[in-house]
């Protein structure tokens, strides 16, 4: 099967295994208690969150997204193509760049802020991508 094919007809395979490695990646670091933090500065204030918080949610919210395209499979209903290749780059590729690029090593607060932008605009995409394709009801083609 292509990876087109698998991306039209199940997403839910490509997020569930996102979600998965994510998860295996959080335990991992749970379990050998690796600390690593991001502060971020507002104002006068600064919020510390670990990275093993932000792997945990992440993969959850990856869980949930592949949860949303299964039932969507289940119920026999294709989503739109292009809004699932959407919110797959914005959720993927951001995260990666946050990731490669620590903004705290590198003082550049303006990267973790545009990644947290990308994510929401990549997560408004999917529920617009569930809800247009239960609207239309679009049955899947093999």
């Amino acid at each position: 099967m292509k990876s087109k094919t698998i991306l039209k007809i199940k997403p839910f395979l490509i997020f569930g295994v996102i979600g998965l490695v994510l998860c295996i990646a959080y335990l991992t670091n749970y379990f050998l208690s690796i600390d690593s933090t991001i502060a971020i500065s507002v104002h006068d204030t600064y919020f510390v969150i670990a990275y093993v918080h932000l792997l945990f949610l992440t993969s959850m919210w990856f869980l949930f997204c592949s949860l949303g395209y299964w039932i969507l499979h289940k119920l026999d209903i294709a989503p739109i193509f292009w809004m699932t290749v959407l919110h797959l780059l914005f959720s993927t590729l951001l995260r990666i760049i946050l990731i490669i690029n620590n903004p705290i090593e590198n003082h550049s607060i303006a990267i973790f802020w545009l990644s947290v932008l990308g994510f929401t605009v990549g997560q408004v995409v999917f529920l617009m991508n569930i809800f247009i394709s239960i609207i239309f009801k679009r049955q899947i083609k093999f």
